[in-house]
């Protein structure tokens, strides 16, 4: 073979080694990036989630000082408030909105009622590769519930799904309309896709007593005291413990009394 050849091949040979070298650590380069960024941004949404969580408490706290419940939204726009302040409140589809009691910007306007608290939906066959057979026509879905002014039912509890980062959801007693629509009684609702009414908390503090003194017997006072029960017009129906005799010569004006 000429020189020349072998030197050219030599040449190229080494230029392919080096470029696969040069793109190997290229591509470590640009994963080590990668993971970093990822970290970084993950660290970022905790702290985000922190201060939303702490700012949602703050505003919980500023909320029942003045006895007024409202909806607080976390970063991930799950409604946020205690479980205790909202138990047995109504539900309502959230609507897009930068009010957070009315719901938020990447609200759908609907809600989807599940028996379970997990996204289950049927899969298209396009998905089939995605999902496996063994999910394909799975579907937890009771029924949709559109508008902001139809109400869902009222929450009876709470539970938090697998997802990252974790979802909340509520288990709600249904409307009349969506119970006897759907022939459940009960379904579940994620945080993100409903809301409630603003209301006054009730404080047993601020409960007025229904009590108004009538049960309490009036009494003529009038009289002097003891006028009508001593001697009590039935005192006689001691006699029969008492003997007699010792009050035979009793004369009540005779007392010593120093009032």
């Amino acid at each position: 073979m000429d020189r020349r050849i072998k030197i050219g091949l030599i040449i190229l040979g080494s230029v392919a080694v080096a470029g696969g070298i040069s793109y190997l650590i290229y591509r470590q380069v640009k994963k080590a990036k990668k993971q970093q960024a990822d970290l970084e941004a993950k660290e970022k949404k905790e702290k985000e989630n922190i201060q939303t969580i702490e700012q949602g408490q703050q505003q919980i706290q500023s909320q029942k000082a003045g006895d007024k419940v409202v909806a607080v939204r976390n970063i991930d726009k799950g409604i946020n408030n205690a479980f205790g302040d909202i138990k047995d409140v109504k539900l309502y589809p959230a609507r897009k909105s930068n009010d957070p009691s009315q719901g938020h910007p990447f609200a759908l306007g609907y809600v989807n009622v599940r028996e379970g608290a997990e996204v289950n939906n049927k899969q298209d066959i396009s998905d089939l590769w995605k999902e496996g057979i063994r999910d394909l026509w799975k579907d937890n879905i009771l029924g949709k519930v559109e508008g902001g002014g139809q109400l869902i039912g009222t929450i009876v509890a709470e539970k938090y799904d697998d997802l990252t980062p974790k979802m909340r959801w509520f288990r709600v007693k249904l409307d009349s309309k969506l119970k006897s629509k759907f022939g459940k009684q009960y379904g579940w609702v994620r945080s993100d896709a409903v809301t409630f009414r603003s209301f006054t908390k009730k404080s047993s503090s601020n409960k007025k007593s229904s009590f108004d003194g009538n049960m309490i017997e009036r009494y003529n006072t009038s009289y002097q005291l003891g006028a009508e029960v001593f001697p009590h017009s039935g005192w006689n129906l001691y006699s029969n413990v008492v003997d007699a005799d010792l009050f035979q010569n009793f004369d009540a004006n005779q007392l010593d009394i120093n009032l």
